[in-house]
């Protein structure tokens, strides 16, 4: 795996508990996302095309609420 996600130094992204992604990032850095987090790379996949409709639209993956794990916009919970 490679990526700009994968460029931050791993002892940061242990320390970190939110995440957020924006509509630009590429699908092969988005499927090694999921897979680090163990999300459904289609699910992620279908959220970024319909429900993202601006560019600054936003998800975000919440570690620290597995209920609300991702929401959109800081406020939406989106449920899978």
């Amino acid at each position: 795996m490679s990526g700009p996600f994968l460029q931050v130094p791993t002892n940061i992204r242990r320390c970190c508990n939110v995440f957020i992604m924006f509509k630009s990032i590429d699908m092969v850095n988005l499927r090694n996302i999921c897979s680090i987090f163990n999300l459904d790379f289609k699910d992620v996949k279908y959220i970024f095309e319909k429900l993202l409709q601006s560019k600054y639209d936003n998800v975000i993956i919440d570690l620290n609420r597995p209920s609300q794990k991702l929401r959109k916009n800081m406020t939406e919970v989106i449920a899978l």
